[in-house]
């Protein structure tokens, strides 16, 4: 062994050094290492239970965002025509306006029919109605952009013209009864002009509140209505010289 002050090489077993009269200081043994704690193995998982694991989850029920409450819109319309009008102009409700102009076609195809028509003629005139109808919804579209700040789209659009046609629908309805029971033609044409007055007066005040002006409510309307009515006589003509 060797002195561990010196260095000087000393018997085996000796406590102090020779030659420097040091004490000899026995080396203290190095401790084995631990097992590292990440080296253990990893606890197993308990397995599933096989009954719980066969059973199927049931998906969620998707509920569907479109409005279709029919009678609170014919609650509201015959209470305030322009304020059910004016909440049911969200994109959710365009169906509630297509039905409408369903409805409207529907109309046509019995006024014409009650009158005496021929199959042809009395669909010729109801696609005319449906161009027109068209030229309605359209037309607003594209003229929304000069007069209104916030921006209706396509189906925000159908459920306003469509809902606001509801008073020329049953006008026409029962003008054409009474023009079948009578042999006339004065009530459908009386109750058609009184119920697109009444449609178009039911738009310009909703427009009105759209616009913050009474100029450019009227006027927008005024346009609207005048397409409706001359894609109507345009095709009108068009089909009873066919």
């Amino acid at each position: 062994m060797f002195c561990t002050s010196c260095g000087k090489e000393i018997p085996d077993g000796s406590t102090v050094c020779g030659e420097c009269n040091q004490p000899i200081v026995a080396a203290q043994p190095t401790p084995a290492p631990s097992p590292d704690a990440s080296s253990a193995p990893a606890p197993v998982a308990p397995a599933p239970d096989a009954s719980s694991a066969s059973e199927p989850v049931a998906p969620a029920k998707k509920t569907s965002d479109l409005d279709l409450n029919f009678g609170s819109l014919f609650g509201d319309f015959f209470k305030d025509p322009v304020g059910a009008v004016e909440t049911r102009t969200r994109p959710t409700s365009y169906v509630i306006g297509l039905i409408v102009f369903g409805a409207l076609v529907l109309v046509s195809m019995i006024n014409w029919m009650l009158r005496g028509a021929s199959f042809g003629l009395s669909f010729g005139m109801t696609f005319s109605l449906v161009c027109a109808a068209a030229a309605l919804v359209f037309s607003f579209f594209l003229l929304q952009g000069k007069f209104i700040t916030s921006k209706f789209c396509i189906f925000g659009t159908l459920s306003m013209t469509g809902i606001s046609m509801i008073p020329f629908v049953i006008f026409y309805f029962i003008g054409g009864i009474a023009d079948a029971v009578i042999t006339t033609s004065l009530f459908s044409t009386a109750s058609y002009v009184l119920g697109l007055l009444i449609s178009a007066l039911i738009v310009s005040r909703v427009l009105e509140e759209k616009t913050d002006s009474r100029v450019k409510s009227f006027v927008m309307t005024l346009i609207m209505y005048a397409s409706f009515t001359s894609v109507l006589a345009v095709f009108s003509l068009v089909v009873t010289k066919l």
